[in-house]
């Protein structure tokens, strides 16, 4: 589960455009809107079991998963998710956030996929146009989850740390904490 979470995360990771994500942001009325109140119940819930269940450098570390968002952090990702897998502690939360994005893009998936099966007499060529702009609503549709995840566990863990909120990870691994300068922002 672990690894095939990993590989569709970065999947997505490299496919995905930064363009896309601002689009996804900056619509007046989301696309996604009917799904947003239960990803954010999601959020909320699986940040709860963040805060409850690790420590605040694991919450920091989650937090950090979610910040690495563009392609020229594809590297440091890979890195910060190599080490979530390789943490024990952190496997069932690991775990649990890849089912949760997955049960939320599948839920997408099969309401549209319906909805083109639906369609009579469409051609090849625009049931091939359907599919790619499927392709890039499941892009956006995980920028939005990514966006929110990160807001709702970045409140949590903000809320319980005494300190600053710093990122973690550099091209090296994990950085020291006294070498630990850059500030996560409040929100993606």
């Amino acid at each position: 589960m672990n690894k095939i979470f990993l590989q569709a995360i970065f999947l997505a990771q490299m496919i995905f455009l930064p363009q896309i994500m601002i689009n996804a942001v900056s619509t007046a009325t989301h696309p996604f809107e009917q799904l947003t109140t239960a990803i954010k119940k999601d959020a909320q819930i699986w940040a709860d079991e963040v805060c409850s269940s690790l420590s605040q450098e694991q919450q920091l570390i989650f937090l950090n998963l979610f910040a690495f968002n563009d392609e020229a952090t594809i590297p440091l990702f890979i890195k910060c998710a190599q080490y979530i897998e390789s943490q024990e502690e952190m496997l069932p939360t690991y775990e649990k956030l890849g089912l949760n994005i997955v049960q939320i893009i599948q839920k997408y998936v099969e309401k549209i996929q319906e909805k083109i099966t639906r369609k009579k007499d469409l051609t090849e060529k625009e049931e091939e146009r359907l599919w790619q702009k499927l392709e890039t609503k499941i892009q956006e549709l995980y920028a939005y989850i990514n966006q929110i995840y990160y807001k709702v566990l970045y409140s949590a863990v903000a809320a319980k740390k005494t300190g600053l909120v710093f990122c973690v990870f550099d091209n090296d691994g994990i950085i020291p904490h006294e070498k630990r300068t850059r500030l996560l922002p409040q929100s993606l």
